[in-house]
């Protein structure tokens, strides 16, 4: 909502103004726009030149298979995913190494 629209519900008594809406750091915040990325700084020429790896967890429901957390990779050039579920953290390192085989 904008500060006239503010100021018009304060007026009739329905919005506690603590503040000045010039000032007022909740309506400084509201007024914030995003700002949109940048072109990225690696440009990749073919596939599996330059990767993008996640690891979530731990989930609070455990998998039938005893799951808790999943590793994605993605290749940056074909968008391509794929996505490994472990049973702890410790998996991660061996997973990228057979997933890089």
């Amino acid at each position: 909502m904008g500060g006239k629209g503010m100021n018009i519900l304060a007026k009739k008594g329905l919005l506690k103004q603590s503040c000045n809406l010039e000032f007022c750091e909740h309506y400084m915040f509201g007024k914030q726009k995003k700002v949109s990325f940048g072109s990225g700084v690696y440009k990749t020429k073919a596939p599996l030149g330059y990767l993008h790896s996640d690891l979530w967890g731990p989930s609070p429901v455990t998998s039938r298979g005893g799951k808790r957390y999943m590793l994605t990779i993605i290749d940056d050039y074909s968008h391509k995913v794929w996505s490994f579920f472990l049973k702890s953290k410790d998996e991660v390192f061996h997973t990228f190494k057979e997933w890089k085989v």
